[in-house]
C-alpha cells in the first residue's frame, strides 16, 4: 500500500498558477532550470521510495531552493517583460491616435488652404473678367474732352484717373478695332525693317 504524499507547492509552481503563465513561455535558461528541478525532485522521490520515507540533506534542500529562486527570477523577468510590452503597445496605440488627429489637422488645414486658394482664385477670376470688361468698355468709348475727341481705342494720353476724376466725359459706343500690325513691319530701336 503506497500513500498518497501531498507535496508542499515549490515558489515557482505558485507563481506560475498565479500568473497563468505557460512554462513553454519562459526563456530558455528558466526551462533548463525547471528542467533541472524536475529531475532533483524525481531523484529524491525515487530515492524515498526505495527507502520508504523522505530524506532530504542539506545540499540537496539548498539545491531545491537554489533552483526554485533562479526560476522566480526569470518568471518575474518574463513578467515584467510582457508588462513592458503592453506598456509598449499602449504607447503605440496611444502614438498612432496622436498621428491620426494631427494628420486629421494637417488634412482639415490643407482643405482650408485649398478651399482659400479657390477662393482666391475665383476672386482673380472675377476681377480679370472685371479688368476685360472695363478694358472692352474703354475700347469700345468714345473719350470726349473739352478740346479733343480721342477714337478707335488710341488714349494715349487718357488715364483711367482722369476718367474718375470726371475730367473726361466717357460715352459709350461700339467702334471697330484698329487693325492688327503686320509682321512685315518690325521696328527695332531706331531702324524701321521691311
Amino acid at each position: 500500500m503506497s500513500e498518497a504524499i501531498d507535496l508542499k507547492e515549490l515558489p515557482h509552481q505558485f507563481l506560475l498558477k498565479k500568473y497563468a503563465i505557460n512554462k513553454n513561455a519562459l526563456s530558455k535558461d528558466t526551462k533548463q532550470l525547471i528542467a533541472d528541478l524536475e529531475k532533483t525532485i524525481r531523484l529524491v522521490a525515487i530515492n524515498s521510495k526505495k527507502k520508504g520515507n523522505i530524506n532530504l540533506t542539506p545540499a540537496t534542500q539548498q539545491k531545491i531552493s537554489t533552483y526554485d529562486r533562479y526560476i522566480c527570477e526569470g518568471i518575474y523577468d518574463y513578467i515584467e517583460d510582457e508588462e513592458k510590452e503592453d506598456n509598449i503597445i499602449e504607447l503605440e496605440d496611444d502614438m498612432q491616435d496622436k498621428r491620426e488627429v494631427v494628420e486629421d489637422k494637417m488634412e482639415d488645414a490643407h482643405n482650408e488652404a485649398v478651399d482659400q486658394s479657390d477662393l482666391s482664385e475665383n476672386a482673380q477670376e472675377e476681377a480679370t473678367k472685371e479688368n476685360k470688361t472695363e478694358e472692352k468698355n474703354f475700347k469700345d468709348v468714345i473719350i470726349e474732352d473739352k478740346d479733343n475727341k480721342f477714337q478707335g481705342g488710341n488714349l494715349e494720353g487718357v488715364s483711367k484717373d482722369n476718367i474718375k476724376d470726371n475730367s473726361v466725359e466717357v460715352k459709350k459706343e461700339t467702334i471697330l478695332e484698329p487693325e492688327p500690325k503686320k509682321d512685315d513691319d518690325i521696328v527695332l530701336g531706331f531702324w524701321d525693317f521691311k
